[in-house]
């Protein structure tokens, strides 16, 4: 469950927006990264017949033997893009 913004104290809020930014930076740079390589097909004239695949995921870290192994809760999230073009 997830607090409301308004219940977290100072020191949460400063954490969590620091989290955000470090995320935002993170999608920033890995947009203009896919768009690099999009970019490097079109120059190359393949873009039109080339199917891109991105994917990223990310994981929580295997936990340690014992009590917490059983009770640990895994997050996993991912993103994809595609383009196909036919013509």
């Amino acid at each position: 469950m997830l607090t409301p913004w308004d219940k977290l104290t100072p020191e949460a809020k400063k954490l969590y927006i620091r989290q955000v930014e470090v995320f935002a930076a993170y999608v920033a740079y890995n947009d203009h990264e896919i768009g690099r390589v999009i970019q490097a097909f079109e120059d190359l004239g393949k873009l039109d017949n080339t199917l891109i695949i991105y994917r990223t995921a990310t994981t929580a870290p295997a936990p340690k033997a014992g009590r917490k192994a059983r009770s640990a809760k895994w997050r996993f999230s991912t993103a994809s893009a595609y383009r196909w073009t036919c013509r």
